[in-house]
């Protein structure tokens, strides 16, 4: 079973040593595409470096190093999802918000944490907005593209 804590969650169970959580599994069948998956990672390594960052290991450098690195990583991969997807929130309301859910909401955009009984209407607070895609565009593979290949090994040739 899958359990995903809100931050808040988690450091509460970290400081109280104890976490009260009931959780309904919801299993979602949807068609996988490991090659949009991968298209979507290279788009990032190529406009953000975004493997490089997460695989370099930062305990190296200060803080300072690393918040210029990270806004690089930012605006590269930030510019790639705007030209490659429309994403939009979940939830188009502030967090922390109350949130009252009918019976039949779809438990696919809804991450329900904390102490909860199934009741309807579930009422709680907006902890995340959540985020969906509306759109995807990505280049179409050519047959001779390795969709494996992330990112081509450099070399300079001498």
């Amino acid at each position: 079973m899958d359990m995903r804590l809100s931050w808040k969650q988690r450091v509460k169970a970290f400081f109280c040593g104890k976490l009260q959580v009931d959780v309904t599994e919801t299993k979602t069948d949807f068609p996988v595409n490991n090659n949009a998956a991968k298209q979507l990672l290279k788009i990032l390594q190529k406009q953000g470096r975004l493997l490089d960052f997460l695989t370099q290991n930062i305990d190296q450098f200060n803080d300072k190093e690393v918040a210029n690195a990270a806004k690089v990583v930012h605006r590269g991969c930030n510019r790639a999802l705007k030209k490659h997807c429309i994403i939009k929130a979940i939830y188009d309301t502030n967090e922390n918000t109350n949130i009252t859910l009918n019976p039949d909401f779809d438990r696919t955009k809804v991450n329900l944490t904390g102490n909860h009984h199934i009741k309807s209407p579930i009422k709680g607070i907006l902890i995340h907005k959540g985020w969906q895609i509306e759109s995807l565009s990505l280049p179409t593979l050519t047959e001779k593209a390795n969709p494996d290949i992330l990112q081509p090994a450099e070399i300079e040739v001498r």
